[in-house]
Order: C-alpha cells, then sequence, then structure tokens
C-alpha cells in the first residue's frame, strides 16, 4: 500500500501513513501477509473509508486546474517584469502560463499571443514569433495596439529572408494602421532595410542549416531480431547467461543502440503550491516556479518554447495541435477533468489510468482472455487465477461505471 501512494503528494503520503499507524495490529498482520492480489485489494477497499474520500477531494482541491481568468492577469504581469528584466526564457513560460487560463477568442489571450511573440522575437525564435502574432490576431488583437505587432512579423519576415513576403506584409500593415502618423515610416524603413540586410540573413541561415545537418543523429540500420535496436548488436544465448545481446562490431560513444517509443508516458509534476493567498493583502497568487510540465509537450515530451495549451484545462500543454488532438482523442478527453485529482493520487496512479485508456476496454480485455486462457497459461507464465479475474473485475466495474462514454 505504501509503494502504491508513495509517489503521490506529501499530504496524500503523511495522511496514508498516519492512518496505518492507527491501525490495529491485526489488520496489519492481514496486509503484511497478504499475497494475493485480489486479497491485498479487497482488504485495503474495506479499509478506505468515506473520510478518506472527503480528505482526497480536499486534497484535489487545492491543485485546481481549471482556467481562471483572474491568473491571466497576473501571469501576464509577471511575465512583464521578466521581460523588462531582459529574463525572456522566464518571461515566455509566464505569458504561456497566462495563455493556458485564458478562454479563447478574448483580449487576454490575444494579449498573452502578443506578449510571448515579442519574448520570442528577442530569443530570435522567428517562426515561432510569427506564429503567436497570427494566433493573437486571431483571437481579436486589440486595434489601438495592431500596428506594433505587425511591424514584428515584418522584422520577422525580414530575418527569416522572406522577401517577397515582406512586400504584402508592409502594404497589408499600411492598410491597417491608415494615416497613423508614426507607423508609416517605420514600415517603410523596416522594408528598406531588407534589401541589406537580405544576403547576411540567408548566409546566416544556411549556417544554420549545415550545422543542423552536421549534429543530426545518423540513423542506425535497424536489427533483423529486435527491431528496436541497432543492427550493431545481436541477440545471442547461453545457459550461463540466459539472453543477452553481444556487440558484433566497436561502438563508438554516444552511438544509440535501442531506440523503442513508450507505450505511455507521464510527465512527473513538481511540487508546488497551484495557489496561494497573501495574507497582507487577501491577493491571489499563483506558482510562477517553471517546471517540466510547463517546458514539455505532455504527449511526446519534446521541449517547447511556445506550447499549445488544452482547451478544458490550465495544465496540460503540446507542442503541437496534432499532439493535442491524438492525446485528446486517445487519453485526454478522460483525464482532462481528473487532472486535479491524478496529481493528488500520483504518477503510479496517473500511468496506470492511462495505459487502460490507450490500450483500450476492449482490446485489453480481448487480450486478457487470450494471453490468459488455460492453453496459454503454461507456456508464457501468466499470472495467477485469482489476479487474473481481479483485473477482468476491475476492467467491468470500470466499463459499467464510465458507461458508453469508454467505449
Amino acid at each position: 500500500l505504501y509503494k502504491l501512494i508513495m509517489d503521490g503528494v506529501p499530504e496524500w503520503l503523511n495522511y496514508v501513513s498516519c492512518k496505518w499507524s492507527q491501525l490495529e495490529s491485526s489488520s496489519k498482520e492481514c496486509l503484511t501477509q497478504a499475497t494475493d492480489l485480489q486479497e491485498i485489494f479487497n482488504i485495503c477497499l474495506s479499509l478506505f473509508s468515506h473520510e478518506d474520500e472527503v480528505f482526497l477531494e480536499k486534497l484535489a482541491g487545492l491543485n485546481l486546474l481549471i482556467k481562471n481568468s483572474k491568473a491571466v492577469l497576473f501571469y501576464k504581469e509577471k511575465g512583464n517584469e521578466k521581460f523588462q528584466k531582459k529574463c525572456y526564457l522566464e518571461a515566455v513560460a509566464l505569458y504561456s502560463k497566462g495563455i493556458s487560463h485564458a478562454t479563447p477568442g478574448t483580449e487576454d489571450i490575444a494579449v498573452c499571443y502578443a506578449n510571448r511573440s515579442a519574448a520570442l522575437y528577442y530569443l530570435k525564435e522567428y517562426e515561432k514569433c510569427l506564429g503567436d502574432i497570427q494566433q493573437a490576431l486571431s483571437h481579436g488583437y486589440p486595434k489601438r495596439l495592431e500596428q506594433k505587432i505587425l511591424v514584428r512579423r515584418n522584422e520577422c519576415l525580414q530575418h527569416l529572408s522572406k522577401l517577397d513576403k515582406t512586400t504584402t506584409i508592409a502594404s497589408d500593415l499600411r492598410k491597417r494602421t491608415g494615416n497613423h502618423p508614426e507607423f508609416p515610416n517605420s514600415v517603410t524603413q523596416s522594408h528598406r532595410n531588407i534589401k541589406t540586410d537580405l544576403h547576411y540573413s540567408a548566409e546566416d541561415g544556411a549556417s544554420t542549416l549545415m550545422r543542423e545537418k552536421t549534429n543530426a543523429t545518423k540513423p542506425c540500420e535497424i536489427n533483423p531480431r529486435v527491431p528496436c535496436a541497432s543492427a550493431v548488436i545481436k541477440l545471442h544465448f547461453s545457459t550461463s547467461k540466459g539472453r543477452h545481446l553481444l556487440a558484433e562490431m566497436d561502438i563508438n560513444a554516444g552511438d544509440s543502440l535501442i531506440v523503442e517509443e513508450a507505450f505511455v508516458s507521464v510527465l512527473i509534476p513538481a511540487e508546488r503550491k497551484w495557489l496561494q493567498v497573501n495574507p497582507k493583502d487577501s491577493k491571489e497568487m499563483w506558482d510562477t516556479s517553471i517546471n517540466n510540465e510547463d517546458l514539455c509537450c505532455h504527449h511526446c515530451l519534446e521541449r517547447t518554447l511556445s506550447p499549445v495549451t488544452c482547451m478544458g484545462c490550465c495544465f496540460t500543454r503540446y507542442c503541437s495541435e496534432e499532439c493535442r488532438e491524438q492525446s485528446w482523442n486517445v487519453y485526454h478527453k478522460t483525464e482532462c477533468t481528473m487532472g486535479s485529482l491524478l496529481i493528488a493520487l500520483g504518477v503510479f496512479s496517473h500511468v496506470a489510468l492511462r495505459t487502460v485508456l490507450t490500450a483500450g476496454f476492449k482490446k485489453v480485455k480481448e487480450t486478457h482472455k487470450q494471453w490468459y486462457s488455460k492453453e496459454q497459461q503454461m507456456l508464457q507464465g501468466g499470472p495467477s487465477q485469482n489476479q487474473s479475474r481481479l483485473i477482468s473485475n476491475i476492467l467491468e466495474g470500470s466499463e459499467e461505471q464510465n458507461g458508453q462514454q469508454q467505449e
């Protein structure tokens, strides 16, 4: 039981530890001596009380992952503070937090996208900057501020050596700004600088591309017997070592030998207080720490500077629209409203749920019946009959609870 909850939040761990210390010696003895999964499950279930459920719900309430309009303003101000100090990476992350709380189609989310584009511009992430500018415009960025992000877009295209598009953008910018006394000059000057800097930008871009090609990982030849392994290693068997891998040729330091995609993956969230209240002025304060869950895609785990946020919660982020769509279709449409509870319970529970959701209840049950059949039990060494019955009961109970939504 301790192992199952040790990766949860400290409050839940302390609560369970306290409950363990208060158990009667007979109950402790039953738990420590139980070896069958069905028996362990039944004992734990009998000990789980209504008070435990209330405490867990309260704990989940401390990690609310619902969107909050007040948090948008809070993170925007914090991002502005970092931007003024030229801490652009931190500013980007804080603006992203604001975007995750904002409602689509509002001025709040548009301004956060525009501010993040400015930080990305100074980080020389011009493609990402252009993407955020487009997002700001699509969400209704205020007309009174529009000209400055259009100038920024023009400058990004200049750095990316897209001369043909800058002509169109400059014309579009003049149409949008009208007879504004300041911006026509800035547009003309920005466009004039393109011809001067174009040759340098093209050379710089080419050299960057060459560096990327030089540093790219050389694909290894696939092993015919072990699909996820390199052909430089071979699978062997001996009575003394059993199955093992041996090198067929010299292997250089840094060479990839085995690359296998995980069936499911879950980012481990940092310990944090999502929302606190300042005792001096009763002002709400959200967590401003920047961790892996803020910088990595929650689906493919790739690092991302300008994440795409979930439409339903403020926690989950993705590197692209494709990852967001795949995640939602496979598992996040179920997990989205359970995020606070999953954080309270810990990664162990989260991985277990995502595994079943990814495989699908129907597929899991089919595999369960095939793998644990009497004909294959001796060949594959599956679990005991009691363990098989436990898995079947859990799946059937989950299907009854979730109804047709999970099908």
